[in-house]
C-alpha cells in the first residue's frame, strides 16, 4: 500500500474557516451552535454519599436520583429489532445518558440508509449495554421520537457516529448539556495506543486498578477540581502531572486494593482538605478499569461508575496466513489514517490556535465524514479547496459537528 505524502499538508484552508465564521456567528438550526463547555448552572440536587458498590459487570451510582442501569432496557418500544436482521459490524457503542430527557439509539445503514431501533427511550442518567450497529454502519442517537433516517437538516440527531478501525472495538458515549443543546463524547476504550486525543483511554495496569474522570458535563468548573482519596491525606496526582478534573479532559488514576472512594476538592484546596463531591466508590481491583463519569457542580456532584470493556474482549486469535495478510492491510490503512489526520490537524492548529489534541480529535471528525479512501487516494491527501461541492460540505458540517463532539468551544478559537 502506497503511502500518503506526509508534506502535503493543504488540508482546507477554506471549508474550515468557513466553518469557524459559522461557530463564531452562532451556528445554523444543526449543530454548529454547541459550544464545549456546559452553561455556568448550579445544579439543582445536593450532595449524596455513594452508594453500595455494585456487583461485578454492573454500573454502579452514587446518587439518590440516579436511574438503574435496567431503566435503559425496560419494557423497550416496538422499534427495537433483533440485531440478526442486519450484518453486525465490528463497533460495539454504549451510551451514558446525563442529559435531562431521554434519548433513542439505532443502528444506521450506509447508502440506502435504514434505521434499526436498538435502544428505544434510554432514560436519564441510565446506561446502556453495548449494542452493535450494521456492518460499515453508523451508531446514530435522536432526541425522543426523532427520524433517524434523516439526512438533512436533522437538528433532533444528537450524533451519528462510525469510528476508525485505529479507535478500536469498543466506544462508550457520554452525552451531555454543551451549552443548551445535546452533545455526545465519544470515549475509545480499546483503540491500538497510536492517539494522544483525550477521546482514547488508558491501557489497563495489571498490579494496579485504574479508573478515568471524566466531567464535560460538570458546570461551574472553568478551573477544575483537585482529587483526593478518602483515608488519605492530601490531593492525589493523576497520570498527567498538574491536569485537573474539567472539560474534555479524562485524566487518569491508579490505586491498591480492590477498591477506592474519591474525592473531589476545588483547585484552590492545593492541600486537599474540604471535598466538594464524593466519596464515589471505584471498584474492581488490579487490572480493570473504570469510567467514573461527574455530572451536577462543585458542592452538588453526582457520579457514575462504569467498568470498562475488557482489554481483550473481542480479540481474534487466527493466525493463519490470511489472517496476517489482512492484519497487514488494516495497519496500512490505519498508518494512511494516521498521517491524514496529522496533516488536517495541523492546518487546523495553524488556523485556529487550538490545542493539538483537540484539532486532532476535529481531524478525525472530517476524515470520517468523508472517508479514508476519499481523504487519501494514490498516497496523496486530498485538497478540500478543490474537492468537489458534497466533499467539501460533508467536511464543513463534520468540523461544525465535531467541535461538540470534541469539546471545542467556539469562542475560544482565536487562529493565527
Amino acid at each position: 500500500m502506497q503511502r500518503m505524502n506526509a508534506s502535503r499538508r493543504r488540508a482546507g484552508a477554506t471549508v474550515i474557516g468557513l466553518a469557524l465564521v459559522v461557530s463564531a456567528c452562532g451556528g445554523d438550526d444543526d449543530s454548529s451552535d454547541v459550544a464545549a463547555d456546559p452553561p455556568a448552572e448550579t445544579a439543582a440536587t445536593t450532595e449524596t454519599p455513594a452508594a453500595e458498590p455494585a456487583d461485578d459487570g454492573e454500573v454502579a451510582t452514587t446518587t439518590e436520583s440516579a436511574v438503574e442501569t435496567e431503566a435503559a432496557t425496560d419494557e423497550p418500544a416496538d422499534e427495537t429489532v433483533d440485531e440478526t436482521t442486519y450484518e453486525p459490524g465490528p463497533y460495539e457503542y454504549r451510551v451514558v445518558n446525563l442529559l435531562d430527557e431521554p434519548v433513542d439509539v439505532y443502528g444506521r445503514t450506509q447508502g440506502f440508509v435504514q434505521a434499526f431501533g436498538l435502544e428505544v427511550g434510554v432514560a436519564p442518567m441510565a446506561v446502556t449495554e453495548f449494542v452493535t450497529p450494521p456492518a460499515d454502519g453508523t451508531l446514530v442517537i435522536t432526541t425522543p421520537g426523532g427520524d433517524p433516517e434523516c439526512v438533512a437538516t436533522c437538528p433532533h440527531i444528537i450524533a451519528n457516529l462510525s469510528p476508525f478501525e485505529s479507535d478500536g472495538p469498543h466506544h462508550t458515549v457520554v452525552l451531555h448539556d454543551a451549552d443548551g443543546a445535546p452533545a455526545a463524547f465519544d470515549l475509545w476504550e480499546n483503540h491500538d495506543g497510536t492517539s494522544t486525543s483525550g477521546n482514547a483511554m488508558r491501557a489497563p495496569v495489571a498490579d494496579t486498578g485504574l479508573f478515568e474522570v471524566t466531567s464535560i458535563d460538570v458546570t461551574d468548573n472553568d478551573f477544575g477540581m483537585r482529587l483526593g482519596f478518602d483515608g488519605t491525606l492530601g490531593c492525589i496526582e493523576g497520570d498527567q502531572p498538574n491536569i485537573l478534573v474539567g472539560g474534555n479532559q479524562v485524566p487518569a488514576w491508579t490505586y491498591g486494593g480492590d477498591s477506592v472512594d474519591v474525592l473531589l476538592f476545588d483547585n484552590q484546596d492545593q492541600e486537599c482538605t474540604e471535598p466538594v463531591g464524593g466519596p464515589f466508590t471505584v471498584e474492581g481491583g488490579p487490572g480493570t478499569r473504570t469510567h467514573l463519569i461527574l455530572t451536577g457542580a462543585p458542592g452538588a456532584l453526582e457520579a457514575l461508575t462504569v467498568p470498562f470493556a475488557p482489554a481483550d474482549a473481542g480479540a481474534d486469535t487466527d493466525e493463519d496466513a490470511s489472517a496476517d495478510e489482512g492484519a497487514s492491510a488494516d495497519e496500512g490503512a490505519s498508518a494512511d489514517a494516521g498521517l491524514a489526520v496529522t496533516a488536517i490537524a495541523g492546518e487546523i492548529a495553524v488556523l485556529t490556535g487550538m490545542p493539538e489534541s483537540d484539532a486532532e480529535c476535529l481531524a478525525t471528525e472530517i476524515i470520517d465524514a468523508i472517508g479514508l479512501d476519499a481523504a487519501v487516494e494514490g498516497g496523496e491527501l486530498l485538497d478540500l479547496d478543490t474537492a468537489d461541492e458534497a466533499t467539501q460540505e460533508a467536511a464543513f458540517d463534520a468540523f461544525v459537528a465535531g467541535m461538540a463532539t470534541c469539546g471545542v468551544d467556539p469562542e475560544a478559537l482565536g487562529g493565527e
